[in-house]
């Protein structure tokens, strides 16, 4: 059993990065794959962690999405809520275009970041702010990777960290422990770096679509926006057609004036309007009580 050396991965992913004009209307280039094929090519212990039988998320857990009002939406169906149609499916950080899958996140304050990326400031527009409740409790099909750098408060850090030293272990025969940290710290960074997804996509895609074992159920990283503060998963759209993640509540906010004072926290300036709750398929709106803003105002203390 080999492990390729770091310096030779780092030169086939340069190979990789080469390439432009990746995705034709068919797909992915057969260039491309080959090159992509190559990044574990003697490489018998990758760091892609897939684990057959994740026990989150639980029953009962919420998890969070933040859609922007554009033209045409319609708020009151639920649908709007929900991955895009495939027409419209560009591609992402664990999708290929017209590849749709359904991004959340375990908080709802990070959920913001992920929608405004690239903003920094807002003014005179509606967002929407849906809760997702978790009803199977099955085990999960799942892809992630041992990331650098999790802070403690992170919802998740302890599956990380007990995940951490199997990883460890099947290396410390190859490598010593600044190699294998040096090692994460580079899947880390091409699975989380700004601007180009082409090694994300590809790899989410194929675990999600192509994998010979059955398709995933959902890709797992902290969230490059938050600051690892929280995480997103990116759901196989089976699992939200499929009814086991089902949409319970939507906050409709007014943000009047929104400023990114840093990378995870704002300053801003808003209105919750209304409170939509699902009964029978589609959202019912109604006035928002003294609760509902507590509530809502909860979810943000962390980044205000």
């Amino acid at each position: 059993m080999t492990i390729v050396a770091l310096a030779e991965l780092l030169n086939r992913v340069q190979n990789l990065d080469s390439i432009d004009n990746w995705l034709d209307e068919g797909g992915i280039r057969k260039r491309y794959l080959e090159e992509n094929a190559k990044l574990t090519i003697g490489d018998e212990v990758p760091l892609f962690i897939f684990n057959p039988e994740s026990p989150l998320p639980v029953a009962g857990q919420n998890l969070y999405r933040t859609t922007r009002h554009f033209p045409g939406f319609q708020e009151s169906e639920p649908s709007f809520y929900k991955q895009p149609p495939k027409g419209l499916t560009r591609q992402q950080r664990c999708n290929l275009p017209k590849h749709p899958v359904f991004y959340c996140s375990d908080l709802l304050g990070i959920c913001l970041f992920e929608v405004i990326q690239g903003i920094s400031t807002i003014s005179g527009e509606y967002f929407y702010f849906s809760e997702w409740e978790v009803l199977s409790n099955r085990k999960w099909r799942v892809l992630s990777f041992i990331f650098s750098g999790i802070p403690k408060t992170n919802p998740a850090y302890s599956y990380i960290i007990q995940k951490q030293p199997d990883v460890f272990k099947k290396f410390e025969n190859f490598m010593s422990p600044n190699e294998v940290q040096a090692y994460i710290d580079f899947y880390h960074a091409e699975f989380t770096r700004e601007g180009s997804h082409k090694f994300s996509s590809v790899v989410s895609h194929q675990f999600l679509h192509e994998n010979d074992q059955g398709n995933g159920d959902f890709v797992f990283y902290p969230s490059v926006q938050g600051l690892k503060e929280a995480n997103n998963f990116a759901f196989n759209e089976n699992v939200i057609e499929s009814g086991e993640i089902v949409l319970r509540k939507v906050y409709k906010v007014y943000i009047d004036q929104l400023t990114k004072t840093s990378a995870s926290s704002i300053a801003w300036i808003y209105a919750l309007k209304s409170v939509g709750e699902v009964i029978g398929i589609q959202l019912q709106w109604r006035d928002p009580d003294k609760n509902d803003n507590t509530q809502f105002d909860n979810h943000f203390l962390s980044v205000t």
